[in-house]
């Protein structure tokens, strides 16, 4: 279920400071989301529509997808046109070999 305090929370990592207090960014789309899955990033949380989720759960066998409506796709988004997917990744850490 989706909660107020979770979409406040997504809608702040649209802002940088917040990306860097919460080590987490949004990822909105079905290609950026495709190609996330495929990487070494850790996927937090998916929200996605129902029809979305019948149409690729085969797909993304090992990810738990959250059902939400469109109406609260939008509430999330930061696009005027929302797509059916949003994805909470974590940020990873870099390390610098100084050596």
């Amino acid at each position: 279920m989706l909660t107020n305090k979770k979409i406040k929370l997504i809608k702040s990592l649209f802002i940088k400071k917040y990306r860097k207090i919460e080590n987490l960014f949004v990822c909105e789309g079905e290609k950026i989301f495709e190609i996330l899955s495929k990487s070494s990033y850790k996927i937090s949380e998916v929200f996605a529509t129902k029809d979305f989720i019948e149409e690729n759960q085969h797909q993304y066998k090992k990810i738990i997808f959250t059902e939400v409506a469109q109406a609260e796709i939008l509430k999330m988004s930061s696009q005027k046109t929302p797509q059916r997917i949003i994805a909470i990744v974590e940020i990873p850490e870099t390390t610098f070999d100084l050596s």
